[in-house]
Order: structure tokens, then C-alpha cells, then sequence
């Protein structure tokens, strides 16, 4: 578990306050790191983007410290999450540098501008396991937020009267301004370099996911249909392959709410859907029929 702080503002460098800073820490307690830089636009205006996270170091030899940040691009990520594979390559070491690597390496590809964008949303798309992140272009002047499709990891969201657009894993309820969840539903762009003084907010464009059979522009944790599922239950008759035992999530596992032996209970499910992005290999799960024997939580592994 990590924390994620992100703040663009026209007017000025935002920093987490002193609660939220702490908020923040509890979540990881290993490292904070800050980094801020401005963001020129196309019009006179100047974005001021700060980035804030927190680790708790749980997966590689060593301490990885974040945010993480390119020094040939001053591209900058913040991580929180736990992916198992990234690109169709299994996690062997720090995820975090993994998905940090392949995200450089996408903006970097494209000769298009428009294809660096496509490049980014299907990177993501083949993350496989929970996560919320922010990853900023610095090629592209963009700013990518988001989190998997089953949001399993917090990352909320706030605009401020000045228009400031503020992301966060947690809140502080004593700041002004509504804050609200990231939906689980695709990925967020911002066009820094097309923010200018006309607008009343930093605005964030939505890319959602989309079914198989659905008109779309990007490649997103595209739904499937039924065909070609594959959906595990760990149970008393059902093991993890030795080689996934160590990169599994909590969430692979059938969880008994009273804190017994999955066991010792059976659970019944019916209906789930395949997603694949093309070329890419992430799962989402469409809403279905589920019935649960005994009082479990089922949660699904990617």
C-alpha cells in the first residue's frame, strides 16, 4: 500500500496540507518523496504540477523511492499497486520500475503524437493486478491518471474554486471543495500544454473501456464475450500454479468474512467476461450473475 498526491494548478504550486501529509505517510511509511515542476502550454499560461507519494516497500530487493522520474524525458510516475504483469512480461523484481520503464518506452516509440497517447492507454490496459497511478508524459505534456477496472486500489479526486484539479489516495474533508472517486471506468488524460487562461478548470478527457462488439477508439481493457473465460477459485480442491503463488494477490484467494477456512466452505459462481485489449492482455469483469454459498467474499484474480 502507497500513497498518491497529485495537484495541478495555474496559479501555484499546491502542496498536501499537514493531515493529508500525514494521511499520506501512514499509508507508506519506507519513503515520501516531492517533486514539482512547471508545465509550459501553448498559450501564456504555465501549469504547476506537483508530485507527491509515499512507499511501503514490500516487493524487490530494495527500497524503491517515488515519485519516479526519468532524467532523460522528466517523465514522472506515482505508483500504488501491485501488477504481476506488465506487456505480457511476469514481474520478477520492483513492479513500480517495470511499469515506469514500459510507460517511457511508449511515449518514446511513436513518431505521431496521437500514437504516443494510443501507446500509453494500451500499456496500461496490460497491467495486470490492482493499481492506481499517475504518470506524467513530459514528451507530450500529459497527464495520465487512473485505476484498474475492478478498483481495487483508492485514488480520489477534487477541483478546487480556482480551478485546481487535485488527485489523492486519501482526503482530508476539512479542505474546500468536493471531493470524489476516480471511477474505475478507463483511463483520465489531461492536455496540459492545451490548458489556457479561457478555462475555469484543469479538465480531464475520459477514455473509457469498451466491449469487444463496441465501436472504440482506444484499445482499453476491451471486454470480451463469454468465450475464451478463465476465471479461478482457490478452494480446498483448487491450488495456484507454484509459479503465480508468489506474485498473487490477496485477492486470488476465496475469503471467509468470519475469518475462518475458505475451506471449510463452498462457493457457487456463474458468469464472467474476458477482456483483451488488442494486442494487450488485461481482464475486466462485466456484471453477471453470481451466487455464493456461506458468507464469502469473491474476489477475482487477473
Amino acid at each position: 500500500m502507497c500513497g498518491i498526491f497529485c495537484a495541478l494548478s495555474r496559479q501555484a504550486y499546491i502542496a498536501p496540507n499537514a493531515s493529508t501529509t500525514q494521511l499520506l505517510a501512514n499509508r507508506g511509511p519506507d519513503s515520501t518523496g516531492r517533486h514539482q515542476t512547471p508545465v509550459e502550454t501553448r498559450s501564456s499560461s504555465r501549469v504547476h504540477a506537483t508530485f507527491v507519494a509515499t512507499v511501503l516497500a514490500l516487493r524487490g530487493a530494495a527500497l524503491v523511492a517515488q515519485p519516479l522520474i526519468d532524467a532523460s524525458t522528466g517523465s514522472v510516475l506515482c505508483w500504488n499497486g501491485e501488477a504481476w504483469r506488465v506487456a505480457g512480461l511476469r514481474v520478477a523484481g520492483n513492479d513500480a520500475e517495470l511499469v515506469f520503464a514500459k510507460l517511457v518506452e511508449a511515449c518514446a516509440a511513436p513518431a505521431a503524437d496521437a500514437d504516443a497517447e494510443a501507446a500509453v492507454v494500451c500499456l496500461i490496459s496490460s497491467i495486470q493486478g490492482p493499481y492506481a497511478l499517475v504518470f506524467y508524459d513530459a514528451l507530450h505534456q500529459r497527464l495520465y491518471f487512473g485505476r484498474d477496472c475492478l478498483g481495487r486500489r483508492s485514488l480520489l479526486r477534487r477541483t478546487s474554486p480556482d480551478g485546481a484539479l487535485t488527485l489523492s489516495s486519501v482526503c482530508d474533508p476539512a479542505l474546500d471543495g468536493t471531493w470524489s472517486e476516480v471511477e474505475a471506468d478507463g483511463v483520465y488524460v489531461v492536455h496540459l500544454h492545451l490548458v489556457n487562461d479561457a478555462q475555469l478548470a484543469v479538465e480531464a478527457r475520459h477514455v473509457p473501456h469498451h466491449r469487444s462488439d463496441q465501436s472504440h477508439a482506444h484499445p482499453l481493457s476491451v471486454v470480451g464475450k463469454s468465450t475464451d473465460m478463465r476465471t479461478t477459485l482457490i478452494g480446498p480442491d483448487t491450488a495456484l500454479p507454484h509459479d503465480e503463488q508468489a506474485h498473487a494477490h490477496p485477492s486470488a484467494r476465496l475469503v471467509d468474512r468470519d475469518g475462518g477456512s475458505a475451506e471449510k466452505r463452498a462457493a457457487k459462481v456463474t458468469g464472467t467476461a474476458r477482456a483483451a485489449c488488442s494486442g494487450c492482455h488485461s481482464l475486466r469483469l462485466e456484471p453477471a450473475p453470481m451466487q455464493l454459498a456461506g458468507r464469502h467474499t469473491l474476489l477475482w484474480r487477473s
